[in-house]
């Protein structure tokens, strides 16, 4: 997974061409090529299958800045939260080009949590029990998250803001 990959994924981000309606896993999708504006992208284009139902992405096929394959991923165990917003539970990553798999599992979101600003540090995430100073209002999810990069482990914090 790159950053770009797991950030928001707001409208104004692609440009759009409609290809085909196809079913992804029994679902009905449409299918769309989405071209990032952001002319720093890692990708040159994007293929997305969406759920025509529920509008949320079943899998994205990523193609590189030489507009080769690139990798793949599938978003699945989808959950409701508020009432309105749809998060994937799983998310599989698969490198076409490296032949590495990343699979990411999302679990606990909250909304409305209070975390301290000194927690955004590297050195706080890594102190327990901070006092809270910054309220992160409608955030999903809002916990801490253990990854791995190499022979070191990194703790990073994962939101996803909601703002109407």
């Amino acid at each position: 997974f790159a950053y770009e990959d797991i950030a928001s994924q707001e409208l104004d981000k692609y440009t759009y061409k409609y290809i085909n309606d196809e079913k992804m896993n029994g679902v009905d999708c449409f299918v769309i090529e989405r071209v990032p504006v952001y002319e720093d992208s890692g990708y040159v284009r994007q293929l997305a299958w969406i759920n025509k139902n529920e509008y949320r992405p079943e899998k994205i096929v990523f193609y590189d800045r030489k507009n080769s394959l690139l990798k793949t991923l599938k978003a699945s165990d989808y959950q409701q939260y508020l009432n309105q917003y749809w998060r994937a539970g799983s998310m599989q990553m698969d490198n076409h080009q490296t032949g590495k798999s990343t699979a990411l599992t999302w679990s606990d979101y909250k909304s409305g949590m209070v975390f301290p600003i000194r927690i955004l540090t590297v050195t706080a995430l890594r102190m327990p029990n901070s006092e809270p100073v910054l309220a992160i209002s409608d955030c999903i999810p809002a916990r801490l998250v253990q990854t791995a990069h190499g022979n070191t482990g990194h703790i990073g914090i994962a939101f996803s803001c909601i703002t109407e």
